[in-house]
């Protein structure tokens, strides 16, 4: 084996590790890259989901506001009773 046989042959493992390697690189570059359309993917359906969210939130919060506001009318027409029924009671006794 020649001097230019031997150059030929450890350019040649050179090239065949140097390939390799690229072939890993792009096999961690594509799983890299498939991680991050699904990072995407993810924070698209959470950025539609949010405004459908929001609202039902909203609505929730308004039903929550009257809720309250009618459970505090019943308390004082409850109380109202009390106050008629003690005074009834006051007279009668």
């Amino acid at each position: 084996m020649n001097e230019t046989d031997v150059l030929k042959d450890a350019l040649n493992r050179h090239m065949t590790e140097h390939t390799e390697q690229i072939k890993e690189q792009n096999k961690l570059f594509r799983e890299i890259l498939d991680r991050v359309m699904g990072v995407e993917t993810t924070q698209k359906f959470m950025m539609q989901a949010c405004p459908t969210c929001q609202t039902e939130l909203n609505k929730q919060g308004k039903e929550l506001v009257e809720v309250d506001a009618r459970a505090k009318s019943a308390h004082h027409r409850i109380d109202g009773i009390f106050v008629a029924a003690g005074a009834l009671g006051a007279r009668g006794g």
